[in-house]
């Protein structure tokens, strides 16, 4: 079992090591999308560059987590493409959404057959802070 465990940890680390520096020196991007043996998996949009970056190497490393428990030995998956990417935050919200308060923050559901969108709004400022969409298996 804990050889296993580090066969993991090792492909994990090989993932941040690789994409961790990938955002360096970008003052633009606000989100990611990543797909998973070429299915898009999930997405994740900030309201801002620092928020996005704050937060990056925490979401890279449970993205990566999931990407390696969810491999199917060594394959070559095709390319997601970009537009298949914008197709499913489209698509997602696009669906009629329910609404439910918490402290601070409005929550914003979207579900649809095939996804969840989930929106966190600042009560003061009105600004969508998070967006978070998941591709339903």
């Amino acid at each position: 079992m804990s050889l296993e465990n580090r066969k993991v940890v090792a492909n994990v680390d090989e993932y941040i090591k690789k994409l961790s520096s990938i955002i360096d020196g970008k003052s633009d991007v606000i989100g990611y999308a990543f797909a998973i043996n070429g299915q898009i998996n999930s997405a994740d949009i900030f309201v801002s560059n620092s928020l996005f970056k704050k937060l990056w190497s925490k979401n890279l490393k449970a993205t990566a987590t999931e990407a390696v428990s969810a491999q199917r030995g060594v394959r070559l998956a095709d390319e997601v493409k970009a537009d298949a990417v914008k197709g499913f935050i489209t698509d997602s919200d696009k669906a009629k959404p329910t609404e439910r308060a918490t402290a601070g923050a409005k929550l914003v559901k979207r579900e649809n057959k095939d996804n969840v969108m989930i929106e966190a709004v600042d009560e003061k400022s009105k600004l969508v802070v998070h967006k978070t969409y998941v591709k339903k298996n």
